[in-house]
């Protein structure tokens, strides 16, 4: 069996000098680039040659995985009082339903599809569905490197190094193992065993909160023919009618259907016609 070549060859390519013809790029076993020789006489017979120009692979700077799966659902206001707390209202209780394992590999692909060939992610998902927090502190840091290992694409973290005190270190991962990560320094280029609970996705995690939140709807708010917007729990906005007011909640009319949705009152947006 012919082993897999790990030679490519462009006519023309974008060096860090410039753009050079006829280079000629090798790597190892491990995905790691090893040489780069520019005016090549001919391509070697094993070499893989390019369609067109060849230029360096775009880093993804700041990626949030999780919130992939829900694109779309926040794109556009339901009603005029939606902002930035509805926002991560619904953001969060996404996040609490969700694996993240599978939805970094489905970006991660998505990534490399577009032109991207690393990326620095940023998470913020610590905690099983149930809100209990794992076993392993470090299970979703795994998780995500696990997912751009199987996807292939490069993966910068920031790390603890020899001096727990110091600032945080930079590299990019080259190898996996059980309960550690090998991670390049980006800027010495020597090769640490890092734990994966030393390497830091997101020193930034809890959001940050410059102001207080809206207070929430009181019963008293409301009254039977009011027009309200509420996330039903299918996750979908609805705009609908009130049409009883009970001590806890309140019946909204929706479709002939559904009949009628009990809705808490602290979860109702009352709309104004202005």
């Amino acid at each position: 069996m012919n082993s897999p070549t790990r030679m490519f060859f462009a006519a023309h390519a974008l060096l860090p000098e410039g753009w050079r013809s006829d280079v000629l790029l090798e790597w190892n076993d491990a995905g790691m680039l090893v040489a780069v020789t520019p005016d090549v006489r001919d391509a070697p017979a094993d070499a893989v040659c390019a369609a067109g120009p060849v230029i360096p692979g775009m880093p993804n700077l700041h990626s949030h995985a999780f919130q992939r799966a829900m694109a779309g659902l926040t794109k556009y206001r339901a009603n005029p009082t939606d902002s930035f707390w509805s926002w991560r209202d619904l953001m969060y209780r996404f996040a609490a339903r969700i694996t993240l394992g599978a939805i970094a590999r489905w970006l991660y692909v998505e990534m490399l599809k577009a032109g991207y060939t690393s990326v620095c992610e940023f998470h913020y998902v610590h905690h099983a569905a149930d809100d209990s927090r794992h076993a392993n502190p470090a299970e979703l840091s795994q998780r995500v490197v696990d997912e751009a290992s199987e996807t292939g694409i490069g993966m910068t973290v920031r790390y603890v190094g020899d001096n727990p005190m110091g600032p945080p270190l930079e590299g990019t991962i080259t190898e996996l193992r059980h309960t550690q990560a090998v991670v390049q320094d980006n800027i010495t280029r020597r090769r640490w065993a890092v734990l994966y609970a030393a390497i830091l996705f997101d020193a930034t995690a809890a959001p940050i909160q410059n102001e207080a939140p809206p207070p929430r709807p009181r019963p008293e708010e409301f009254f039977i023919g009011d027009t309200v917007g509420f996330t039903d729990k299918h996750l979908n906005e609805r705009v609908d009618t009130v049409v009883r007011l009970n001590s806890k909640t309140a019946s909204i009319a929706v479709t002939d259907s559904e009949g009628h949705w009990r809705t808490s009152y602290s979860l109702l947006q009352k709309i104004v016609d202005i």
